[in-house]
């Protein structure tokens, strides 16, 4: 009987162990990551990179542990590297030499096949000379458009090259991207760039470091009931609520609530909620924490480091409803808008001019990350 149970148990032993390491072998595989120049379209073959990754979290108050973490390596002659899934985190930003500018896995990577990935960096070519990349994309296919040619106007009803008042035209390389001078978008925050692709519906510009992907819908005609021999009519797309966020609004919350701690207790104030590209940043009570969300018919779904927040725009009330708290447009008022006091190593350390949207005053970072209420000058 005894020597039976000693046999039982060392099989379970045995399994045990088996399951430790089939868990240390998963958790321990590296993804592989395939670096690709975003303006050449070639690998970034044989070059020394470099990962810092973190929890995404961003205090205005120390202490705060944000897990950060550095990773060295090297691409091979495909230009593939192979990362510890240990490094990977919320945000793991990737530069490379001659690539100083971070771009981050889980927000700019294509996905190749299960373990596999793509990314791609932007020559110090060609950000040193102050230069932007936009990328086009059909919103059906979600494929780069290739050997495109595009347009930047400030009329949203101008149509090259026939109208002529365009201020930049360009053409896409084989992976969909293009490099355009930051001095030829509207300096003047009251005036809107678009993109215009001949067979594609105007779209607004993208514009910052995050926001460069130009998401473009094929031009729909519609025939009068008289038949198709009748001229072709086209309407002007409408902003929609997910469409305007992108631009980079500020909401804060209606109530006043408790943003830290004074010398005679909780101090009070407005919660904010900053979007910009694909990202959103949530400044409540002392800290700020920053993820990535979804936007569909009226409705957000933010993820974060440790969980994910839904909430929904009401039009009717002009709300955005947040943890059970209603959020409004800022008025851009100081208060609603702090500009937080952090550097973040995810920032390309490239001197950025931006305009204050509260004051109108211009002023020079050190990064390409502009703290809220800032915008690209």
């Amino acid at each position: 009987m005894s020597r039976g149970f000693s046999k039982i148990l060392a099989i379970v032993f045995v399994i045990i162990l088996i399951g430790v390491a089939i868990y240390f072998l998963l958790d321990n595989r590296s993804r592989e990551v395939k670096l690709v120049d975003a303006f050449s379209g070639q690998p970034i073959s044989n070059t020394d990179v470099r990962i810092y990754s973190d929890n995404g979290i961003r205090c205005i108050t120390t202490p705060c542990n944000t897990e950060g973490q550095e990773w060295l390596g090297k691409s091979n002659d495909q230009g593939v590297i192979l990362i510890p899934s240990k490094v990977i985190n919320v945000v793991t930003g990737i530069t490379a030499t001659g690539y100083k500018s971070s771009r981050d896995l889980s927000r700019d990577a294509e996905k190749l096949s299960g373990n596999s990935w793509l990314i791609e960096l932007d020559p110090d070519s060609k950000i040193d000379n102050s230069e932007r990349r936009v990328k086009l994309i059909d919103s059906q296919t979600q494929k780069p458009l290739a050997n495109t040619t595009f347009w930047i106007v400030n009329n949203q009803s101008c149509r090259p090259p026939e109208c002529k008042n365009y201020i930049f035209s360009g053409t896409t390389n084989s992976i969909g991207n293009s490099y355009y001078p930051i001095s030829s978008i509207a300096r003047d925050i009251d005036i809107i760039s678009w993109i215009f692709v001949s067979g594609y519906k105007v779209a607004k510009f993208p514009t910052g470091w995050v926001n460069y992907k130009a998401i473009l819908e094929k031009e729909t005609s519609t025939f009068p009931s008289s038949g198709p021999t009748s001229t072709t009519t086209s309407s002007i797309p409408v902003i929609s609520f997910c469409s305007s966020i992108m631009g980079g609004p500020v909401f804060r919350s209606v109530k006043e609530l408790e943003v830290g701690l004074g010398p005679d207790g909780p101090v009070m104030g407005h919660w904010t909620l900053g979007f910009k590209g694909e990202l959103v940043s949530w400044h409540h009570s002392d800290v700020v924490e920053s993820g990535s969300y979804i936007c569909k018919s009226n409705r957000i779904t933010a993820k974060f480091f440790d969980r994910s927040i839904q909430s929904n725009y009401d039009d009717k009330k002009n709300v955005l409803v947040w943890e059970g708290e209603e959020y409004v447009k800022s008025e851009m008022t100081n208060q609603a808008c702090p500009t937080p006091q952090y550097t973040s190593p995810h920032c390309p350390k490239i001197p950025t001019k931006a305009k204050n949207l509260i004051t109108g005053e211009i002023k020079e970072f050190t990064t390409a990350c502009l703290p809220l209420c800032w915008v690209e000058y």
